[in-house]
Parts: structure tokens; C-alpha cells; sequence
């Protein structure tokens, strides 16, 4: 067995607990081929994650891919989208477009007044949208055509009787940045008389509808002039009709009227209130002769009467009445009393009403033996009837005569109120003309002031600013347009592109993804080391020292998590591989091994990738003699052994590549080799060939406890992985999990901490 004492400088105290403390290599230099695809050396630490975890998701998925592939996406994408914006805007045709230029004023100009159509124009939005739909009004479009110097161009000729249609669609009127001006535009490919279509449309529009506008404010003016006349006749009817009432009465003035009304009113009250006084008296006369006329007929009538009778009788005499009311009163403010008091207080609270309803009673007993006399007495003589008769009969001349003259005084009255009323009233309609003539003949002034003396101004609203002009060659901007989005287009093509075939891999982003997708337990994770930091690993630097702590850590962290699982006595072989090459797994296995040997158990190491060997180079010991030699030719397994640099850790190469060595996988020379390893050392790790491209593993694997697969991030494939697995179970070979190659933020800030704490532990010893 080959040995060595020299230790390379850098070395650090390792942490993991076992039978003594060494000292072993910080970091450990793997070949380039190991990683290729990488951006740098892979450390492991277990427990990690990787930034923008998370598997499953088919959009994280293309994130994924974005981030792998951006930067050759843009390499890609910068130079196609420039080739194709100049394409693009070269391949444009050129345009010509002729424009005139119109103002609409927000408010209509005065010179002096402010008139009536002025106060009621159309909001300036609805005035500009109605403009623009008017210019291309069909009237005004064919008032265009007919031009001559227009239906001979050969651009409108062309059209082949389709004219207005293709001047309506190709008409473009606009205000450019919603301000007061109105462009009217016309393009074309060629620059055949554009301009004089356009300046044809602005003319036939003032012709059509900008003058007929004038027109309809000089038929204002005379309609308004029309209506001033029949006002002012009016007026004039109205004053002669006031003549004639104020002559026909004694006086002209209207306070005169209304004296002479309000006298007459007064007579007819007069007269009204005697009236009625006579009524009623002759109603009492006719009602006494009636019963006077009856006594004397039935002389002994009253003697014969019952209680009854006289009852019914008595209650017609208002004071018997009265009284009564009275009583009915009292008894039922007596039952009140009863009901809501004592009964030891009835005598104290009833005396009062008890002794009125005494003397009402007594009243009413009175007054019943009064009227029963009354009907005892003997009838009154003829004198007293003839004496009724005759004031009836003077009664009823007097309100004849009152009736006559009521009727008169209201004649009287209602003349008198008529003439009052209807002087009132034309009076009234006289100042109402009198204001109208004034309204009018101010509008008439005004309008006539304000009318335009330029046949190109509506309302004063609208002025031609500028004539189309013959125009020159510009790019539409449709050829803009398109030009951007052809250069927007190439750009993010090639990102599309290359972000489709590369999420078509189905490459590994997270460890989620092999826990969840594949369904192994991830027991490490191994973050990418920066270039810089690999071309300078010696270094003291706090940066180099950080680095090396990182290193350390994770590695110790994937050999815990073997050495829990191994029972104390027991030796135990672990072969590492993966899917296809280039996915870290010498540098995980060799890093395992420096980690277990570091802890103090006896490591070897055994590099079993016959076809592509390359730990003798880390380790810097001889290719052979080893596995390929102890196989072909038998050699001394011991002889063949050979010591490293770090305490504990031994190493077996690969030895010359031959066929035969190949072939002797599925002899029983394997077996004896890995029982005769399993009883020199605690723990031995198998570097072993890829698992999907040969077979070699799978031989292999037939004679070791658990197969632990490297799986890098961005090179490794799920598909292949899960091939890999089952071919594993296939040929019973137990899977102890996966490591995952990548990066963790949340494991730099950690170490990031620690060495921010060492630093102040070291400051305060010294």
C-alpha cells in the first residue's frame, strides 16, 4: 500500500464528532469535465433549498428556463430585431398626403353684443363632432366631384365610377390633439392632384354648408324685422281699445273705477242684509199665525193632551232645553264621579253636584207646569190674527221691493267691475308689447351688427387656416406601426424561442421537484461556487475564508446524515452516481469521502468510473495500478491501495482501461473484491459510471448497501432521473436519496451570519 505524510496547506479542524480530532483539506479541486455546463465548483450542505423553490409549476417552469437561457437569448435577439425594424421600415412604400387645415373657435365672436343664437350654440364638443361628420356629407362630397379640375384627375378617374365611395373612406378628417384645429386629409401612393381633391372638399363644404349658414342668419334678421312690425300693430290695438273704456267712463282715471266699484258693492251688501232680516221675520209671523190659527179651532185640545204630548211639545221651547242639557250634564258627571272614587268619598265629592241637579230639577218642573198653563188658557181673540195677517202681508211687499232693488245694485256692480277689470287687463298686454318691441328691436340691431361680412366664417366659428398644398413623400403610420412591432417582435422571438426547447428538457430547478416529481428524499444541497473564488482558493481573505466554512459545513452535513444511519461495527459501501455524466457525481463522492474520513472513521474511496476515471487527479495519486488491474490481472488489493493527503482517507484508482477489467463486472472477482473492502474499512465510497448510459452500475450496485444520486440543477433531467430510478429498483438495488447541485440564498445569509459573529468573537479576544 502506497503512503503519504505531506499535508497541503489550508487546512481547517473538522467538526464532526468521532475518535479524535484531525485535520484535514479545505476544498477540493475537481476536473472541469465533472461540471461541464456549470458555472462553477459545487460545495455540498445539506438541508438547503434553492431560490424560487418550488416544482410542479409549469410557469415557474419557464421562469426557470428564462433565467437558464436569457442571456443567449439576448445575444440572439438584439441583432434580429434590429435586422428586422430596418427591414420592415425599408420594405414601406412611401405615402403623400395632401391636408387642410381648418379652426373651429370654442365660443362665437362678437364685435359688441352678444346675441340670442350666439347664447343658445351647441356645446363645443357636439359643434366639433357635427362639423366632422358634415364635411363628409354626401352633398358635399359630390358637390366635389362635379369640380372639373377634379373629375379629370386621373386618380378619381381610376375609381371607374366608385368615386364618392373611395373619397369617403379615404377621407381622413381629425383634430389633432383635441385642440381647435380640424385637418382634412387625403393619401395616396402616388402624388396625382391630391391637394385638389382636398381643397374641392374644403370649398364644397363652406359652399354647402358653411354659407347656407350665412344664408339662414340673414333670414333671421328679416324674420326677426317681420315680427317687430305685427308687435308694434299690435301695440297699437291695445291702445286705442284703452282709449275707448277710460272714455266711456266719468273719468279716464282708474283710481275714479275703482271708487265707483267699490261703492256699488257696498249697496248690494246693503241690501242683501235687509233682505234677509225681512225673511226671517216674516218666517217667525207666518209660524205664530199657524199655531194661533190651531188653538182656536181646537179650543179644548190642550185639556186632553198626555205627558207624552206635552213632552214632545215642551222640547221645542229652546229654555227648556237649555236646562235640561244642563241636568243630563250634571247626572253624568255624578255616575263619573261613583265610578272613579271611594265610596267613603261620595259624600264629600257629590254634594256639590247633587244640589245643582236639585235645583235644575226643580227648574224644569217649573217651567213644565208653566207651559201646561200656558196651553190651558183660552184662545186669543180675531183682533190678534187679523193683526198677524196684516204685517205678514207688509212683510211680504217690503221684500219684493228689497229683491227689486238688490238686482239693480248688482247691475250696477258688475258693469262697474267689468270696466275695472278690462282696463286692468289691456293695460297689462300694452306693457307686455311695449317690452317684446323693445327685445326685438335690440335683437335686430344686435344681429345686424354681428352679422359676418365673410362668407367663410359660420357663425363666427369657423376659418379656413391653410389650403392643401402639393405634399411631399412620408411613411404612414401603419409603416411605423408595423416597424415597431416587427422590431418588438424579432426581439422576443428568439427569448420564446429558446425558453420552448429548453422547458421541452424538463431540466431539474429544485429539489421540491425531485421530492415531489420523483419522489426521493433530497438529503443535501450543494450551492455553485463563483469562479473567483475557485481561482483563488488559498487565500486569507475573509471572502476565501467564508467560502471555506461553507464548504466544510455542507460537506459535514451530508456525511451526518450517512454516518446516523450506520450501525457501529457494521462497514458500510455507498455507490455515487447519476442519471448521465456531468452531474456532479465525483465531486459529491469525493467530498464524502474527505467529510467521513475527516470524522475519524476509515474512508476508502474507490473510483469504479473505468471509462472516464479522474479522481486520481484531485487526489494527485497514480491511475494504477487499480480496480482495472486487480480484476485483469489479480493483483494485491492491499498493494494496489493507495494513501491521500487527508488522514483516514484511502484510495483505490481506476487503473488502464481494458476490456477485459470491463468484462469481469459479472464475475465473482466483484464480489470478492467489495467482501474484502467491506472488512478493511468503515466506510467505502463508490464513484461509480453514470447509470443510464452503460451498465457498468448496474453490475456494481449489486454488491453495495445504497446508491446516492448527484443531481444538478440545470443539466440534470427528470425523465432520465426517473429512468435512472427505475432501473435502480429494477435490479433491487436500494436508493439512499439524492443531492442537488445548486445555489441557496437563504444559505449564504446564513454563513453570512456565522462569519459576521466570528469576526466579532476574534475582535473581542484580541
Amino acid at each position: 500500500m502506497k503512503t503519504t505524510n505531506d499535508m497541503p496547506a489550508g487546512v481547517m479542524t473538522n467538526s464532526l464528532p468521532g475518535p479524535e480530532t484531525v485535520q484535514r483539506p479545505a476544498l477540493i479541486r475537481m476536473p472541469s469535465a465533472e461540471l461541464s455546463g456549470s458555472s462553477g465548483t459545487p460545495a455540498i450542505v445539506a438541508g438547503s433549498d434553492f431560490v424560487g423553490g418550488g416544482g410542479g409549476v409549469s410557469f415557474g417552469r419557464y421562469l426557470h428556463s428564462l433565467r437558464r437561457k436569457w442571456l443567449v437569448a439576448a445575444v440572439v435577439a438584439v441583432p434580429l430585431a434590429a435586422i428586422a425594424t430596418l427591414a420592415t421600415w425599408s420594405l414601406q412604400s412611401k405615402v403623400y398626403v395632401a391636408q387642410s387645415t381648418l379652426m373651429l373657435l370654442q365660443s362665437i365672436p362678437q364685435i359688441v353684443f352678444t346675441t340670442s343664437d350666439k347664447e343658445l350654440a351647441s356645446p363645443y364638443e357636439t359643434f366639433k363632432k357635427t362639423q366632422q361628420l358634415l364635411i363628409k356629407h354626401t352633398r358635399v362630397l359630390e358637390a366635389a366631384l362635379r369640380n372639373g379640375s377634379v373629375n379629370s384627375l386621373e386618380i378619381v378617374r381610376e375609381q371607374k365610377g366608385a368615386d364618392l365611395e373611395w373619397l369617403a373612406e379615404n377621407l381622413v378628417v381629425q383634430f389633432p390633439g383635441n385642440a381647435e384645429l380640424m385637418t382634412v386629409s387625403l393619401s395616396g401612393d402616388a402624388n396625382d392632384g391630391l391637394e385638389t381633391v382636398v381643397n374641392a372638399v374644403v370649398d364644397s363644404y363652406f359652399l354647402e354648408i358653411v354659407n347656407r349658414e350665412f344664408d339662414k342668419k340673414q333670414k333671421r334678421i328679416l324674420k326677426l324685422n317681420a315680427e317687430l312690425v305685427k308687435v308694434q300693430d299690435e301695440l297699437a290695438d291695445k291702445r286705442k281699445k284703452l282709449r275707448s273704456l277710460t272714455d266711456s267712463g266719468t273719468s279716464g282715471d282708474l283710481h275714479n273705477l275703482s271708487v265707483i266699484q267699490k261703492t256699488t258693492l257696498d249697496r248690494v251688501d246693503k241690501y242683501q242684509d235687509r233682505l234677509h232680516e225681512t225673511q226671517l221675520r216674516l218666517i217667525e209671523l207666518r209660524e205664530e199665525y199657524k199655531l194661533l190659527t190651531g188653538l182656536e179651532a181646537a179650543p179644548e185640545a190642550s185639556a186632553k193632551l198626555s205627558d207624552a204630548e206635552i213632552d214632545a211639545l215642551i222640547r221645542n221651547e229652546p229654555a227648556w232645553n237649555k236646562i235640561d242639557d244642563e241636568r243630563k250634564r250634571v247626572v253624568a258627571h255624578i255616575e263619573t264621579l261613583k265610578r272613579n272614587s271611594k265610596e267613603s268619598k261620595h259624600a264629600e265629592l257629590l254634594e256639590k253636584p247633587l244640589a245643582r241637579l236639585k235645583v235644575l230639577e226643580g227648574q224644569l218642573a217649573a217651567g213644565r207646569t208653566a207651559f201646561v198653563e200656558f196651553l190651558s188658557k183660552p184662545a186669543p181673540g180675531d183682533h190678534t190674527l187679523e193683526q198677524l195677517s196684516r204685517n205678514i202681508d207688509l212683510l211680504e211687499n217690503t221684500r219684493e221691493k228689497l229683491n227689486a232693488e238688490l238686482k239693480k245694485a248688482q247691475d250696477d256692480a258688475k258693469a262697474a267691475g267689468l270696466t275695472s277689470l278690462e282696463v286692468e287687463v289691456v293695460r297689462d298686454e300694452i306693457t307686455r308689447l311695449k317690452g317684446l318691441v323693445d327685445a326685438l328691436s335690440a335683437e335686430v340691431r344686435r344681429s345686424e351688427i354681428e352679422m359676418p361680412k365673410e362668407l367663410e366664417i359660420t357663425s363666427g366659428r369657423i376659418v379656413r387656416v391653410s389650403p392643401a398644398v402639393k405634399p411631399r413623400p412620408v411613411k404612414s403610420n401603419l409603416a411605423l406601426t408595423a416597424t415597431v412591432a416587427a422590431g418588438g417582435l424579432g426581439f422576443i422571438l428568439p427569448f420564446l424561442l429558446f425558453v420552448l426547447l429548453d422547458a421541452r428538457h424538463d431540466h431539474i430547478n429544485t429539489p421540491t421537484e425531485v421530492t415531489q416529481g420523483l419522489g426521493l428524499s433530497v438529503i443535501g444541497s450543494v450551492p455553485i461556487l463563483p469562479r473567483r473564488v475557485m481561482r483563488n482558493l488559498g487565500g486569507s481573505s475573509e471572502g476565501d475564508k467564508y467560502w471555506r466554512t461553507l464548504l466544510s459545513e455542507s460537506v459535514d452535513a451530508i456525511a451526518a446524515v450517512l454516518l446516523r444511519g450506520a450501525q457501529p461495527g457494521v462497514s458500510r459501501v455507498i455507490m455515487v452516481s447519476s442519471a448521465n455524466a456531468g452531474e456532479g457525481k465525483t465531486t459529491l463522492a469525493a467530498h464524502l469521502a474527505v467529510s467521513l474520513a475527516g470524522a475519524g472513521h476509515r474512508t476508502l474511496l474507490v473510483d469504479f468510473d473505468l471509462r472516464r476515471p479522474a479522481l486520481h487527479r484531485v487526489f494527485g495519486v497514480s491511475l494504477d495500478p487499480g480496480v482495472n488491474e486487480i480484476l485483469r490481472d489479480h493483483q494485491d488489493v492491499d498493494a494496489t491501495i493507495q494513501a491521500t493527503q487527508v488522514p483516514n482517507l484511502m484510495m483505490l484508482s481506476a487503473g488502464r482501461w481494458s476490456r477485459t477489467g470491463l468484462s469481469s463486472l459479472g464475475t465473482a472477482d466483484l464480489q470478492a473484491l467489495f467482501e474484502k473492502l467491506r472488512s478493511a474499512y468503515e466506510f467505502v465510497i463508490v464513484d461509480a459510471c453514470p447509470i443510464l448510459p452503460v451498465v457498468d452500475t448496474r453490475l456494481i450496485g449489486q454488491h453495495v448497501d445504497a446508491v446516492l444520486l448527484s443531481v444538478l440543477r440545470d443539466v440534470s433531467r427528470a425523465p432520465r432521473l426517473r429512468s435512472a430510478c427505475e432501473l435502480m429498483d429494477l435490479f433491487g438495488i436500494p436508493i439512499l436519496g439524492a443531492v442537488v447541485t445548486g445555489s441557496s440564498q437563504e444559505l449564504y445569509s446564513h454563513y453570512e451570519s456565522m462569519k459576521e459573529t466570528r469576526v466579532v468573537k476574534e475582535s473581542s479576544v484580541v
